[in-house]
């Protein structure tokens, strides 16, 4: 028996990416942080959250999937937590909720070879494929390594797409 998993779709500009919804504490409009010196591009600052000082960064940035985005009243920032930590990730848009069977979401041997914090991909219900986020190595990596990545290996993607039949 498959069980449901339930994804938060996210976009950015030049990809649709997801989050599983345990992950997601909430969905905050727009708001002021306090930018953190010396810090690499991707990490904004820091947003105080009823008194906790919350990691901002710019998904797409951190992830090498773009350029720095302006940020508008409408930019969403997705907090999500795993294993006690929590970041906001600022992003384009946020595209809803679909629910996948777990046996639906193609795991490869790709993620666990690189440092790559994917969980997995699917394709959505209008086909496109979507990687799917590990929240835990996101954060892992957003606070305990404060340094850039060389962004998601195009190698990688291709790869995934072509054993997702894409």
């Amino acid at each position: 028996m498959n069980d449901i998993q339930q994804l938060l779709l996210l976009a950015t500009p030049s990809r649709k990416l997801a989050v599983p919804l345990q992950n997601v504490v909430r969905v905050l409009p727009l708001a002021a942080w306090q930018p953190v010196p010396e810090t690499p591009e991707w990490f904004l600052g820091l947003l105080n959250l009823a008194g906790e000082g919350l990691p901002i960064l710019d998904l797409s940035l951190r992830l090498g999937l773009g350029e720095p985005g302006s940020y508008s009243i409408e930019t969403p920032i997705v907090v999500i937590e795993a294993a006690e930590k929590r970041a906001g990730l600022v992003l384009q848009e946020v595209l809803g909720v679909q629910s996948v069977q777990t046996g639906g979401l193609q795991r490869t041997d790709l993620f666990a070879e690189s440092n790559q914090p994917f969980l997995g991909l699917f394709q959505t219900r209008e086909g496109e494929l979507t990687l799917v986020l590990d929240p835990i190595r996101i954060l892992d990596i957003v606070l305990t390594e404060m340094t850039p990545t060389d962004g998601v290996d195009a190698q990688l993607i291709s790869q995934l797409e072509l054993e997702a039949g894409t």
